[in-house]
């Protein structure tokens, strides 16, 4: 299969951006904004490329929802919300007894057990 990213080179693999199955609703808002928000993620958790790759992954899970949500986010509000996201997905956060707020479009200040100074995530206190 032809790669989104074509090289001069020979590669082992396909150079393709993303996994077809990361984002749900296709390509909602293009190519370029697709790679500036992976770009931004990657330049937080460099070490977080393969994970991205993977559509069952935490970190690919909340890349999606990342991608199809607010794009008016700071990168540094960007990069809070997808810790946060890939921390929920990775705790099976559909499953939490008590999960107001969280993977809405509202401030990630304002999800449950989420607190924050100035605008940044100081804390999380969830209960079992």
């Amino acid at each position: 299969e032809p790669s989104e990213s074509p090289t001069r080179f020979k590669t082992k693999r396909p150079t393709m951006p993303l996994a077809p199955d990361v984002l749900p609703q296709d390509i909602l808002y293009g190519v370029d904004e697709l790679n500036r928000v992976k770009n931004i993620l990657l330049s937080a958790s460099p070490t977080s490329g393969q994970a991205l790759m993977d559509p069952s992954s935490p970190q690919s899970q909340a890349f999606a929802w990342i991608y199809n949500q607010r794009h008016d986010l700071s990168d540094e509000e960007l990069i809070q919300r997808w810790v946060l996201a890939s921390f929920y997905y990775g705790t099976d956060g559909d499953d939490w007894v008590v999960k107001d707020g969280w993977l809405t479009s509202q401030s990630e200040c304002s999800w449950y057990g989420v607190s924050c100074l100035n605008g940044a995530v100081s804390k999380l206190e969830l209960e079992q």
